[in-house]
Order: C-alpha cells, then sequence, then structure tokens
C-alpha cells in the first residue's frame, strides 16, 4: 500500500536523486542556538540492494551552508565517506554520522528475503491516524514506519541510536510529473527535541548525477 502511494516502481527502485531547499538548525531545540541555511542539499544514487539500514550505501552527498559559510559537507563515494565540519558544526559531529541517520530508504528493500516485518500498535503521527511497521533488516537493525491508514504515505519513522530515539516526521506531501511522491517538509528529532526543520524547495528524480559530486575538494581557504 505504502510502495504503491509513493508511486510504485519509480519511488522502490529510483537511480537517482537531488533535492535542495533550505534548513533550520537548532541543536538540542535550544533557541538561542539556532542557524538558518539558505542552501541545504542532497544527492543520493541508489543502491541496487541494501541489507543494514544504518550503514551508508550507493552514494549520498549532504552541503549545508549559510550564505557564502559552509556548515557542513558530508558524502560518501560507494567506499568510503568524506566529512568537512565548520567550526560551528564540530561539536555535533557525531550527530551526523550515518549510523544516527540512515534509515528511511530500508523501506524500498523490505520485501526482500532476510527481512522481518511485523505489525505494531496503530498510532497518530502528525495528527494521522497510521498503522505501525517494524521492519527488522538482514543485520538485525529495526525501523519503525507510521503509513497514514488512508493515503499510505509515511507520515514518520523513527529508531534508536547511540544519541537516543531518532525520529523523522514528513509533510507537505507533492507528486511529481513521474508520480514519485515527495514530502517537502522534514522535521528530524533526536530525544523528542526538534534538531532541523528542512524544507525540500527543488526535487530532480532519476537525472544523473555525475560522481564528481561524491568528491569534496578543497577550497582555496585550504578547507
Amino acid at each position: 500500500m505504502a510502495i504503491e502511494a509513493a508511486g510504485g516502481e519509480i519511488w522502490q527502485k529510483p537511480r537517482f536523486l537531488h533535492l535542495s531547499g533550505e534548513a533550520r538548525f537548532s541543536p538540542y531545540a535550544s533557541h538561542s542556538n539556532v542557524l538558518d541555511f539558505d542552501t541545504y542539499k542532497m544527492y543520493r544514487v541508489f543502491p541496487e540492494s541494501n541489507n543494514a539500514a544504518r550503514k551508508a550505501n550507493g552514494k549520498v552527498r549532504f552541503d549545508a551552508a549559510e550564505g557564502e559559510e559552509d556548515f557542513f559537507k558530508l558524502c560518501f563515494d560507494g567506499q568510503k565517506s568524506h566529512l568537512y565540519l565548520s567550526e560551528k558544526a564540530q561539536p555535533h559531529a557525531e550527530h551526523f554520522k550515518w549510523s544516527n541517520n540512515f534509515g528511511f530508504s530500508i523501506f524500498r528493500f523490505a520485501d526482500r528475503e532476510g527481512f522481518e516485518i511485523e505489525r505494531m500498535a496503530d498510532d497518530k503521527a502528525d495528527g494521522f491516524a497510521c498503522f505501525v511497521l517494524k521492519i527488522r533488516d538482514a543485520n538485525k537493525m529495526d525501523t519503525y514506519f507510521w503509513l497514514d491508514k488512508e493515503k499510505g504515505y509515511i507520515r514518520q519513522l523513527g529508531f534508536d541510536t547511540e544519541k537516543g530515539w531518532h525520529h523523522r516526521i514528513y509533510s507537505n506531501f507533492v507528486r511529481t510529473e513521474s508520480g514519485f511522491l515527495q514530502p517537502e517538509r522534514l522535521g528530524i528529532y533526536f530525544s523528542g527535541l526538534k534538531w532541523m526543520d528542512i524544507y525540500w524547495q527543488h526535487y530532480e528524480i532519476n537525472n544523473p548525477i555525475p560522481d564528481e559530486i561524491f568528491i569534496l575538494r578543497e577550497r582555496q581557504d585550504g578547507t
């Protein structure tokens, strides 16, 4: 139901995804330490297989910046990770680890051998009545998904991390011309506190992304 609602095969088996927009970063939900990123980007090359929800796979990159000042750049080129953290970002380095953030895409592989799916007690997410599923991957990592009972949309996911319970709320859903369902807003939480609000404004599905995107190059100032 959820895969069909999200667009069917183009959603379950995409090749490339590029998202860009803005974000507000509020570590520990502190109102006195808010950073507004007018640049927030994600580049994704999806893997053909995946059996571990909390490990980087395929290729992925995130960029965040305030004007001309880079906050972080996080990359996985298919073999190893590359990381740039500004002075402002360094105190929160542990929260940017892949193991504390990866989880959503495992849903695309949950119908394959080696996965276990269990229906949990029904609940609500963002005010919507939801079915709740626990997906256990082949590495015995559990990820929970809240599926809108009426529309089938993935409204929320959650999983345990070394930094506490991590959950995300998805909203403002739009459907692209290809049928791919994209939430334009994403709220990111640790231990019940909102760390980030992301507002995706532009999205490209299955437009090829050059390999060089996933290589961090030094700037003229040496960073």
